[in-house]
């Protein structure tokens, strides 16, 4: 845990800082510490995450999946699209084929969210895990959350 925790710090993720992700990350995903897998993340953003899983995973072929397009250069593969977007979805999930771990980590919309996990969860090996980050969004109108009857 504390390798994740000053990892995540030394590149600024907000995954410890601000969530405290920490606590619960690694119980799921440090047996892939050391594999060749396919991790895909929804959102790019500054490429601070992208920074911190090359050092954490650094056998892992990292994909990401961002709505504006980034300049960021480095040891991974960014797919502009939206993932609110069937078509940009499947065609992510076309060009990747299959991963070990997928973070949603995006928009936080509940539709976006659930759409996502609808279209990308099927390529997700079995033994793999899918993370949704930001889970309290799921109860905030602003994210389209909240109690559906």
């Amino acid at each position: 845990m504390n390798d994740f925790l000053n990892i995540a710090t030394s590149f600024g993720a907000d995954k410890c800082t601000q969530h405290g992700y920490h606590f619960f990350y690694p119980q799921h995903i440090e047996h892939l510490r050391e594999k060749q897998f396919n991790l895909l993340e929804i959102g790019f953003d500054g490429g601070n995450s992208a920074r911190f899983w090359r050092q954490y995973f650094p056998q892992a072929k990292l994909h990401f999946l961002d709505i504006k397009h980034s300049d960021q250069q480095g040891d991974w593969v960014l797919f502009t699209g939206d993932q609110s977007n069937i078509n940009d979805l499947e065609s992510l999930s076309k060009a990747i084929g299959s991963c070990e771990l997928i973070i949603d980590d995006g928009s936080h919309d509940q539709i976006d969210v659930m759409r996502t996990f609808n279209m990308l969860y099927q390529i997700v090996k079995t033994d793999g895990v899918y993370i949704i980050e930001d889970c309290h969004t799921a109860y905030n109108k602003q994210w389209n959350g909240g109690i559906i009857s």
